[in-house]
């Protein structure tokens, strides 16, 4: 196996797999990067055996073939070389070789046999959906993702259809707080959803959707979704398991609207937490009719109080809630305002951005 290609464009396709590759695995393939060369056309790919990712690059091609190598090391390498074409060249017993000008690396390698496959998938039913809308839909749920391991089924994404064919819900809870968007895609689609994508390739596809903006075919089938855009695969085994219904934790009477600045009720939240401590972490917000008082009262820091302006006229309410939950939420969202629906002081809130009906948020509250 033999080819050269532009320093950029190497630099840009192992940048693509580095969150990929499982540098504490016990599996050594899986430390490293597949190199597989066809005319002139060149795919990097990486996988840690539950997702897989692979981009395809132009490069100018000498002779077929296969080859691994360490893809943080590579990585590290082209990093810091400076611009201009690098050859690469597969020597006997998976040795790789690199150039460029005077520059010379001899580097171990292992058999591209080794290399796992990527699971197979049915491109039947698919789903077409703009990369930015997938970006959006992750960046307002994802802070709900449940932190703990064992709890595999709320550790991602839920997908699901809605009742329009063009939108699919975005959703996740960590069982403290849940976040839902509905995403509108470029087609209607019919296909079943009802899947969880774990949290690591959410983070991963996020990543992927953050480059320049273009459209994405997703496919879900066989326990797997795959999602394709122009010079790029991205394939992940999904979570087995039952996401629990959460329609039940919506509120539905919260009948106590308050609109709010976002920026500056996220400020507040910031400069009165300061006091909170790991024993307590509540702000407790006094509702009256045009202010909103937060307060933190601990005995090992002390005490801090302050009041914002807000729209309402409805009875007083008091409520507490964990100020980093609260702040997480609002700071998603892309509005001047906000909506807090509250029900008694022992009901989740409901939070909407003003005037968007595809998103919410629910926090619980917290008992003092």
């Amino acid at each position: 196996m033999e080819f050269s290609v532009s320093r950029e464009l190497l630099l840009k396709g192992l940048s693509r797999i580095q969150g990929i590759v499982d540098k504490r695995s016990s599996m050594p393939i899986l430390s490293n990067a597949l190199l597989s060369l066809q005319g002139n056309g060149l795919s990097i790919s990486a996988t840690d055996l539950e997702l897989w990712v692979s981009g395809h690059y132009p490069v100018s091609g000498k002779k077929d073939g296969n080859l691994t190598v360490g893809a943080k090391q590579l990585f590290d390498i082209v990093r810091k070389l400076p611009d201009g074409l690098v050859q690469i060249n597969r020597l006997d017993n998976d040795w790789v070789e690199l150039t460029q000008g005077d520059i010379y690396y001899k580097l171990v390698g292992l058999s591209a046999a080794e290399f796992p496959a990527a699971p197979t998938y049915k491109q039947e039913g698919k789903i077409i959906i703009g990369s930015g809308t997938i970006r959006a839909a992750i960046q307002k749920t994802s802070y709900a993702m449940s932190q703990d391991e064992m709890r595999f089924s709320l550790n991602g994404i839920y997908l699901e259809k809605t009742e329009e064919e063009k939108k699919i819900r975005f959703v996740a809870t960590d069982g403290h707080r849940l976040a839902y968007l509905d995403a509108v895609l470029e087609k209607p689609t019919t296909e079943n959803l009802g899947i969880i994508i774990p949290k690591k390739a959410i983070l991963e596809l996020k990543k992927l959707c953050e480059e320049e903006e273009q459209i994405l075919t997703l496919f879900v089938g066989d326990g797997v979704l795959a999602a394709k855009k122009e010079g790029i695969e991205f394939i992940v085994r999904l979570v087995d398991g039952s996401f629990p219904d959460y329609r039940k934790v919506i509120p539905k009477n919260n009948d106590k609207l308050i609109s709010i600045d976002r920026k500056g009720l996220i400020a507040s939240f910031d400069r009165v937490s300061t006091l909170s401590t790991e024993k307590i972490k509540g702000t407790r917000l006094s509702i009256k009719p045009e202010r909103l008082e937060l307060s933190v009262n601990t005995p090992e820091a002390g005490e801090a109080k302050e009041a914002i302006a807000i729209a309402y006229n409805g009875k007083p309410i008091e409520i507490t809630f964990n100020a980093r939950y609260m702040i997480d939420v609002l700071s998603v969202l892309d509005t001047d305002r906000i909506e807090l629906r509250l029900g008694t002081e022992h009901d989740p809130a409901l939070i909407l951005p003003d005037k968007q009906a595809d998103t919410l948020s629910v926090i619980m509250p917290m008992r003092m």
